[in-house]
């Protein structure tokens, strides 16, 4: 079995820093974690011991937040509340973080 998660579901997210981060509409992606500058591979994933896949969404504040996918500690989608499925975003007011049970 698998704890499959669709990423066009995930609404916010856990980081290593202890904040819920609210993700903007369906930006949260996973690929390939590296740095580049002017399109030039500076550090590749996977080199060093870091962790070659990484995750990048915009949050509701406009910004961008990208990271090894080792940070992320959970990720909250919602639920519908008869069948289950994984349905829209939280109707939650405009915020940096969200903090209280997951």
């Amino acid at each position: 079995m698998s704890l499959a998660i669709d990423v066009e579901r995930v609404a916010a997210v856990l980081l290593s820093d202890g904040d819920w981060h609210l993700v903007e509409g369906t930006s949260f992606h996973i690929d390939a974690y590296e740095y580049t500058c002017d399109g030039e591979l500076r550090h590749g994933g996977g080199e060093n011991g870091i962790c070659a896949a990484g995750f990048s969404f915009k949050t509701k504040a406009g910004n961008y937040v990208s990271g090894p996918l080792s940070s992320v500690v959970a990720v909250r989608c919602l639920r519908d509340e008869k069948t289950g499925e994984s349905v829209g975003r939280y109707p939650w007011p405009k915020a940096k973080k969200i903090n209280g049970p997951v």
